[in-house]
């Protein structure tokens, strides 16, 4: 009986060992293929792919191109690597690269008013609390007439 229970052992060991092999070979053949693949990012569920009907990301297209003096563009706050949204993760490390500076930190829709005092990098992390914290952009867009509340 205890030999055939080693047996049993062994052949489940031995098949578990086989099926894992492939899986290493085809996940080490994945790294190489997306190593460098401008489409491909790694997150924290582990690759996110874009796919375009070219094949291609086209960077020179208005998404990628300034919307005026302020340095932005629509890819300022809609990343690749974030889904092509944006994520608090993405925000602070933009804010420790920049000390609040980077074109995704502005006051009129960035901080939490566009009278925010940003003269210092700890004045910029009070005024950018709500981007930093919740990676959310304050738009602000008037009041309908017939509001059923109050904004004071």
């Amino acid at each position: 009986m205890a030999t055939l229970s080693r047996r049993r052992a062994r052949a489940v060991a031995t098949l578990a060992l086989l099926l894992l092999l492939p899986a290493r070979a085809f996940a080490a053949a994945a790294d190489v293929a997306i190593a460098g693949d401008p489409l491909t990012t790694p997150n924290a569920s582990g690759w996110l792919r874009t796919h375009t009907s070219g094949g291609t990301l086209d960077t020179d297209n208005p998404f990628f191109q300034s919307l005026g003096s302020n340095g932005r563009s629509c890819n300022t706050c809609h990343q690749l690597q974030d889904a092509w949204s944006l994520t608090t993760e993405t925000v602070r490390a933009r804010f420790e690269a920049s000390g609040g500076t980077d074109p995704l930190f502005r006051p009129n829709d960035g901080a939490t008013s566009p009278l925010a005092d940003t003269s210092t990098v700890a004045q910029r992390r009070i005024a950018y609390a709500m981007l930093l914290r919740r990676a959310v952009i304050r738009v602000g867009i008037g009041m309908p007439a017939n509001a059923e509340f109050s904004l004071v």
